[in-house]
């Protein structure tokens, strides 16, 4: 029975219909002597992903480990490959909390797991997971390799939707790169993947990710549709896991178009999303579009505050690019609010970062807004 449940709500999971699939979790979790078989690690395994789903990550936090202390008292090859799954979830909540490192051990335990049982399908999704944290970590040199080791295997087993995942996070990488070519080849692949088998949840992150490649490119159009798409998806499938970062792009679409009152609110609005999700990454991205915005309006006290917050949440996270994003910031706001020549030399050392890094598209940036000031200063 517990079998069936299990069956009943991975169904439910791929349509997306995530309350019904959590009440058959909920209903093989009920059964009498459950918590040691291996059906229940399976179960809790399967609650944590949907509590992650709809944006819950404290109880997917917990569900997971539940999948971990049950799996670890069971001697079975399946409960091994359920724990190794389960430390592959745990890994990447570690890193939206901000604790790379604690992140980083957790994948590697699933990724060694994984190979140990010679689990090619686990390996791919390990080695994907370990993308998503070295690129949170700045070291996008591995979160590369990780990433094409994981589609290499995606396409030796012909695993179509393994290879969107993979495409979807390699695109990450190279957005971050300032690759914006690539990212979108990479985005549209999985997008069409995710649109050919139905995949809902898919075809709603790649709409999000095409948008903020849009707002990278000034193309304010089309980053409101693929906004409105998205939020339309993930707003039918009850799922909150993307609400603060889909936020933050909508109050930065209202900033480019000038509309402050509305970029102000947008941004209060991830903030606060994002804390009840516990996922500091976001929250440090989005106190820098708060002070983004107090300084367009002149409040420089205010865009103070949240540049603190910023920056200190960059550093606390060890993400070394959120950081370099911040103190650019920080250079502006110098500039327009404190000491102009703080401003170049916190420019300089930003600009040395970002070139550090490889994010080519925020150096042009930077080196961009270099350029202005001594245009400024010679006339």
């Amino acid at each position: 029975m517990a079998h069936l449940e299990y069956h009943i709500a991975s169904v439910l999971e791929t349509q997306g219909r995530y309350p019904e699939a959590f009440a058959a979790v909920e209903r093989g979790l009920s059964l009498p002597g459950i918590d040691s078989q291996l059906e229940g690690a399976r179960l809790y395994l399967m609650g944590a992903g949907l509590h992650y789903r709809r944006g819950q990550n404290e109880q997917s936090q917990t569900w997971g480990e539940r999948s971990v202390a049950l799996s670890e008292t069971i001697e079975e090859t399946e409960a091994r490959r359920i724990r190794a799954r389960a430390l592959y979830l745990l890994a990447f909540l570690a890193s939206l909390r901000g604790e790379p490192e604690r992140a980083l051990a957790l994948g590697e335990q699933s990724l060694q797991m994984y190979i140990a049982l010679v689990d090619l399908v686990g390996q791919m999704d390990a080695r994907n997971q370990l993308l998503l944290i070295n690129l949170a970590r700045g070291d996008w040199k591995a979160a590369g390799e990780h990433g094409e080791q994981a589609l290499k295997l995606a396409q030796r087993i012909h695993h179509t939707e393994g290879e969107a995942k993979v495409a979807a996070n390699l695109g990450e990488v190279y957005r971050y790169q300032g690759s914006i070519s690539q990212a979108r080849m990479s985005y549209s692949r999985a997008l069409t993947i995710a649109q050919e088998r139905g995949i809902t949840y898919g075809v709603a992150l790649m709409e999000n990710n095409l948008a903020a490649l849009a707002l990278m490119q000034n193309k304010l159009d089309e980053a409101q549709q693929r906004l409105d798409r998205a939020e339309q998806l993930f707003t039918q499938l009850g799922s909150t896991t993307l609400l603060p970062e889909l936020l933050r792009y909508r109050g930065t679409l209202a900033l480019l178009h000038h509309q402050h009152a509305t970029a102000l609110k947008y941004a209060e609005d991830s903030l606060q999303a994002a804390d009840a999700q516990g996922d500091r990454q976001e929250a440090c991205r989005t106190y820098r579009l708060l002070t983004e915005i107090h300084l367009t309006l002149g409040q420089c006290d205010t865009a103070k505050t949240a540049l603190n917050q910023a920056l200190s949440a960059a550093k606390a996270n060890q993400d070394r690019y959120s950081e370099a994003q911040a103190m650019l910031t920080q250079a502006r706001w110098q500039r327009q609010c404190g000491d102009p020549g703080t401003a170049v030399e916190i420019l300089h050392i930003t600009i040395h970062d970002f070139r550090t890094l490889g994010a080519l598209w925020d150096l042009s940036q930077a080196e961009a807004l270099q350029q202005n000031w001594q245009i400024s200063e010679r006339s």
